[in-house]
């Protein structure tokens, strides 16, 4: 049990035993029942401190509830959207009846694709945010408001961690005062096949309307 205003129990106290004191009873032969009278109104009176103190009666969750935040930028392939989408479908399939799963997508912006729901089948991710940046902040922020109270909470990101817009440090602290642990699975960036300009050789005189050669020098990986 909690209390929202403790010092209100101070009343207790400083009132209590006035009242214990004057409701005692000094007649022998009405004892039993000022007993009882006084025994009620003092359980009165505690109860009515501890409603203005506050009082909250909290219990320890059983379920738990998770947010998957998957990375869709540009910078990422769709390799790493499938092995985020195998994760997730092992992990919907270790969730107990009473346990809550959602999905929300990232990029520029952040989309929720499966609200929280203890169902263990996941239909195909076929939401696209704007891909042009990364805001993992978005992500978490919205991961937060998706969760419930009543539940132990958790995210899990599956990005490269290569944010542009927004600050996920941030909201990370944000979600640490809010008792929802992230935890961070990281995408590795595809080898792209890029070509680079190593060196342009042109000669070193020319005149008007001369021909020459332009010598490119081109690498791959």
């Amino acid at each position: 049990m909690i209390f929202t205003t403790p010092s209100a129990l101070l009343l207790l106290l400083i009132i209590l035993p006035v009242v214990a004191y004057v409701g005692f009873p000094r007649n022998k032969f009405r004892r039993v029942r000022d007993v009882s009278s006084l025994a009620l109104r003092m359980v009165l009176f505690i109860l009515l401190t501890m409603a203005l103190a506050g009082a909250q009666l909290v219990q320890s969750a059983n379920r738990s509830a998770v947010v998957f935040l998957i990375d869709m930028s540009d910078s990422l392939g769709t390799v790493a959207q499938t092995s985020a989408e195998a994760y997730i479908r092992e992990a919907l399939q270790t969730m107990r009846p009473d346990d809550l799963a959602g999905i929300i997508v990232f990029g520029a912006d952040a989309q929720v694709v499966r609200a929280m729901s203890n169902s263990r089948e996941l239909a195909p991710i076929r939401n696209r945010p704007n891909g042009g940046n990364t805001n993992i902040e978005a992500a978490i922020r919205l991961g937060l408001a998706l969760l419930p109270q009543d539940a132990v909470r958790r995210m899990v990101i599956f990005s490269d961690g290569y944010q542009t817009i927004g600050d996920a440090l941030n909201a990370a602290q944000l979600a640490q005062s809010a008792d929802v642990q992230i935890s961070y699975i990281p995408y590795i960036r595809p080898n792209l096949n890029d070509v680079q300009i190593t060196s342009v050789t042109v000669p070193p005189r020319l005149n008007e309307d001369q021909e020459f050669f332009l010598e490119i020098d081109l690498q791959s990986n």
